[in-house]
């Protein structure tokens, strides 16, 4: 492998497999009616959408992520701005890494597990969200919250527009079908609980078995499983009070 010279089915970084999941429409925990998360350990549609992963966005042969094996050169994204790569599977914000690239691309969403899921899902970042934190001894938490929530309000209200609006669907999207693609993309966001929070490591035992295209799925997740029920339960029980 010749990774200066070497063309891609795919560029990404490591972590793009795991984020594909969301996409896939699985998820490593069980919600209720209420939408009220639970473990109970991972479903056969789950370890089968980890198995398709492994075969797509971990296959060095056609898969130039930076834990390829002697992947030093470049990076995911100069290759695919150099022309050298069939799909760049990144956040919306490394959009702005291409503008000034020659290539002529277009976007497309993350394919559906199959036919029969309803809609397409995208993969809210886990590893790119912030949060605001509150210190425990806040004399007034409930002031606060207000004044984050209106800042908040203010942001989507400003800051969204001028972002997707402009930046994203006209300055950095270069045609019709791109910018319908981003809608669809924004209208489907997807935030996985389980790996926002990492109960019991399991976001970081589920990427390194997609890098490592490991068989032992099952094995490896029922290992964590006591921990991920019991953080989960900590965590939703502080929510419900």
């Amino acid at each position: 492998m010749n990774t200066t010279t070497d063309q891609f089915g795919i560029c990404c970084v490591q972590n793009a497999g795991f984020s594909a999941l969301g996409s896939l429409g699985v998820s490593p925990l069980t919600y209720d009616e209420n939408y009220a998360p639970s473990y109970t350990g991972v479903t056969e549609k789950f370890i089968d959408a980890c198995k398709k992963i492994m075969k797509t966005f971990h296959d060095p042969d056609y898969c130039a992520t930076n834990a390829t094996p002697g992947y030093s050169t470049m990076d995911c994204n100069q290759v695919f701005a150099a022309g050298r790569g069939l799909f760049y599977v990144q956040v919306s914000g490394a959009l702005k890494l291409l503008r000034d690239s020659t290539v002529d691309y277009g976007i497309v969403t993350l394919p559906k597990y199959d036919t029969n899921q309803e809609k397409y899902m995208s993969t809210i970042s886990p590893t790119g969200c912030s949060c605001a934190a509150i210190i425990a001894n806040n004399p007034d938490p409930s002031r606060t919250g207000t004044v984050l929530e209106n800042i908040a309000a203010y942001s989507h209200k400003l800051m969204l527009p001028a972002y997707y609006d402009i930046t994203l669907c006209y300055k950095y999207s270069k045609d019709q079908t791109s910018i319908e693609m981003l809608d669809t993309v924004f209208q489907n966001g997807y935030l996985e609980v389980a790996f926002v929070y990492n109960f019991g490591s399991i976001r970081n035992t589920v990427q390194n078995l997609l890098i490592a295209r490991s068989e032992n799925i099952a094995s490896s997740l029922e290992a964590i499983g006591n921990i991920v029920k019991k953080q989960l339960d900590a965590v939703v029980s502080k929510l419900v009070d």
